[in-house]
């Protein structure tokens, strides 16, 4: 028998015998005679010698002579020429049926036990990867499955037993023909041999049999319970507890409370499970949605879940990520809970919560989730918002962002003005919302408030305007912001050069007071470095305030500094979420190595280009309406000027900003407004809205430009061939109240127009 064992055997004799004195040998072969090394093997067939540093007296030929090479280097606690020997199995480009054959042989868990050694990797992880789709096709082949269902079913004794073992080998491969054969009215009369198929999967069936409790069939559903009861795997009971904690009494209740007793071993435990079933299981939806069930990823950063599949008829395998797999989970138990007791406030709330993270996951971050029949959006609207607004609060609570904004695109359309208000001395969910640590929930807490239009002063007031005031400042903005606060301005331009080298877009300051005020009232701010030894304020004192403040108190923060202000910057992070400590870069690359995990970890992402863009139009927009009419007078905008001032320079935000400009009674409005009149670079319309705005402006709050700017824009006047501009300026020239003299002269030199000569009177 040619076996690879035989050789090894040989080989390590020979290796306990002498060590190290036949590599030598080897060795010494090859270095005396190359050429003799370099000849092709006898052509009777001789076996090659291994590598030398192999025990292996004779070299493995066959694919599955390598393989079993590969085994028993590892079991040999060789790893380095077992690592050899698998790269050479892999360069044969193995068949599927040679993966089964080795699979049969050796097991399924010896492929695992390679992938998971290091020094293999990652060869070995390819080759599991192989393995499990090779065996997955050839498990499901759907003549190969009604062969063994049929075996399974009607067969022979021994067709049985072979169809059994075969399927049980298969494992979870085969589980989802298995309950389609459930709902399949051929096999209604086995459903027993069906079930008890199911019972020998054991635990690689739970997950499929959780899911199938979701099929629209009964019988399915029933099947499906007795088979979890089969197998006694406790964690299936939360799942049986959504039929035996039903209140009316049925089949599928009698069966689950069997299924939870034969896992418990124990009837009178088992019927104390059915207490207080809502709760529990609400609260079992909870902590997967908040995160607090751990979910191991495989390699690819993905987990296996199971749905059911309306257009398959069974349960489908679906590889999402660990976030996904928690909602999906999550809302299993949610809607458990509301079939227990549909009229549970809390229940309702949490599994509302938890539809409108789905259905905001769906459309997409920064994106309004669908209306239309049958959506989540409609079947919310039609709750009201009390029912709403308590979904709200509950997502902020949990920090579920995509939840929270999906609430606020719903209250901006169904909401009251007295949701704006504090409710009996406690803040709304909606003020919670205006002041909650994240900018896409403020923002759209604001643009519900607008929808809402109060008609006086309200708690907040003045926030919204701030908030608004920022998103002028995003028009430009293609690229994330950086904020580099460092008292050495060599040091700190270093760091920004860092950032824009990382694709930011960086500003540099000295102090930690001014760093703080750019953060808080002039800039959407995504990252700040912040030096150890920053200058007035302090280190600790600049991150007291950036956290304590609701405008910045999630962004990320980093400190730099030597190994000598390590300490103290430790102490910031563990003091405050969201700070972290790095020693001082060296070079861009360095500065992304020792920022990418903390940046990986932040619960809001970055602003999108389209984002940024899309919210400078809205806050233009917003703030044009909130300058209009009675609104005047709720409003204070002088906090924003500056934004304002520079954010109307964009020919975009121009026709909304301009009117909200005027509404500031200041010289540095009019100032502003009377420079685009003049502005060649502004298309016409923009000009003559700005001339509209000055002269409203002029009216309400007296002439305040200086007389420079008078005289252009009387030079604008004389010159302007453009009716709409001129007509404008041509009031602007009349308020500015012209003398006797102007006005003889303007009289003089107007052209008289002489009427149409009538037609004559037809006889």
């Amino acid at each position: 028998m040619a076996s690879v064992l035989r050789r090894v055997l040989a080989g390590w004799l020979v290796w306990s015998m002498i060590g190290c004195a036949a590599a030598s040998v080897w060795a010494q072969e090859a270095t005396a005679d190359p050429a003799a090394a370099a000849q092709p093997a006898a052509a009777d067939g001789a076996a090659k010698k291994p590598p030398a540093d192999s025990p292996l007296v004779v070299e493995p030929k066959t694919p599955e002579e390598i393989f079993e090479a590969v085994v028993l280097m590892v079991d040999l606690v060789r790893p380095d020429v077992a690592k050899l020997y698998l790269q050479k199995f892999m360069e044969t480009d193995p068949p599927d049926d040679l993966l089964l054959a080795l699979r049969e042989k050796y097991g399924p868990g010896v492929f695992l036990k390679l992938s998971n050694i290091k020094d293999l990797q990652p060869l070995s992880i390819e080759l599991l990867n192989r393995n499990n789709a090779a065996f997955a096709r050839f498990a499901q082949d759907p003549a190969r499955l009604d062969a063994l269902l049929k075996d399974l079913v009607s067969g022979t004794g021994a067709q049985k037993t072979a169809a059994q073992f075969q399927m049980q080998t298969a494992g979870v491969h085969v589980v989802p023909a298995l309950i389609s054969a459930l709902g399949n009215p051929l096999y209604a009369e086995s459903q027993n041999a069906l079930v008890e198929m199911l019972a020998l999967i054991r635990d690689g069936a739970v997950p499929p049999l959780e899911a199938a409790l979701t099929a629209p069939n009964p019988r399915v559903r029933l099947a499906a319970i007795q088979a979890l009861g089969l197998i006694r795997n406790p964690g299936a009971i939360p799942h049986l507890l959504r039929f035996a904690g039903q209140t009316a009494p049925s089949e599928e209740k009698a069966s689950a409370s069997k299924a939870i007793a034969t896992i418990l071993g124990s009837p009178s435990i088992a019927a104390t499970q059915s207490s207080g079933v809502a709760s529990r299981l609400i609260q079992q939806a909870r902590d997967y949605f908040n995160s607090k069930v751990e979910y191991i990823a495989d390699t690819d950063k993905l987990v296996s879940t199971w749905v059911w599949s309306d257009q398959l008829g069974t349960v489908q395998e679906r590889r999402v990520p660990p976030a996904q797999a928690a909602l999906h989970d999550g809302l299993f138990f949610a809607k458990a809970a509301l079939d227990v007791a549909p009229e549970q406030l809390d229940v309702q709330t949490s599994y509302l919560t938890m539809l409108l993270a789905q259905e905001a996951a769906i459309s997409g971050i920064g994106k309004p989730i669908k209306a239309g029949p049958g959506t989540v959006h409609d079947l919310a609207s039609s709750l009201g918002p009390d029912a709403v607004s308590r979904s709200l609060d509950e997502a902020l609570e949990w920090r579920q962002t995509p939840a929270a904004l999906a609430a606020l695109q719903i209250l901006s359309k169904i909401g009251t003005v007295q949701q704006v208000r504090n409710v009996s001395g406690r803040q709304s969910a909606l003020q919670r919302a205006l002041n909650y640590p994240n900018r896409r929930i403020q923002f759209a807490a604001v643009q519900t408030i607008v929808a809402l239009d109060p008609t006086t002063r309200y708690p907040g007031t003045d926030r919204v305007i701030a908030v608004l005031g920022k998103g002028l400042t995003q028009a430009e903005a293609t690229q994330h912001r950086g904020l580099v606060l460092d008292s050495v301005i060599e040091r700190g331009q270093t760091l920004t050069g860092f950032l824009r080298t990382l694709g930011y877009e960086p500003s540099l300051v000295r102090t930690g007071r001014d760093g703080f005020k750019v953060a808080a009232t002039e800039q959407e701010v995504d990252l700040v470095l912040i030096d150890a030894n920053i200058q007035r304020w302090a280190l600790s004192e600049t991150i007291a305030n950036f956290k304590a403040d609701p405008r910045t108190k999630d962004v990320p923060i980093v400190i730099y500094g030597s190994s000598l202000s390590e300490r103290s910057g430790r102490v910031q992070t563990q003091q405050y979420r969201n700070v972290f400590f790095i020693q001082e870069p060296s070079a861009a690359e360095d500065l992304k190595e020792q920022i990418s995990g903390f940046m990986e970890r932040q619960v809001e992402a970055p602003l999108t280009p389209e984002e940024r863009s899309s919210k400078a139009v809205i806050s233009s927009e917003l703030l044009s309406f909130l300058t209009s009419g009675q609104r005047r007078a709720v409003y204070n905008l002088t906090p924003i000027e500056p934004q304002l001032v520079t954010a109307v320079e964009n020919t975009q935000l121009a026709p909304w900003l301009l009117p909200v400009l005027g509404a500031l009674p200041t010289l540095q409005a009019q100032s502003r407004i009377a420079s685009l009149v003049g502005d060649d670079g502004f298309p016409m319309d923009v000009r003559t809205i700005a001339a509209k705005e000055l002269t409203r402006h002029v009216r309400q709050h007296g002439l305040l430009i200086a007389t420079e700017q008078v005289q252009a824009l009387h030079q604008v006047w004389d010159q302007s061939s453009n009716g709409p501009l001129h007509a404008e300026l041509s009031s602007l020239m009349g308020l500015l109240k012209p003398n006797s003299t102007l006005i003889g002269e303007r009289l003089r030199g107007a052209a008289v127009n002489q009427p149409p000569t009538p037609e004559p009177a037809k006889p």
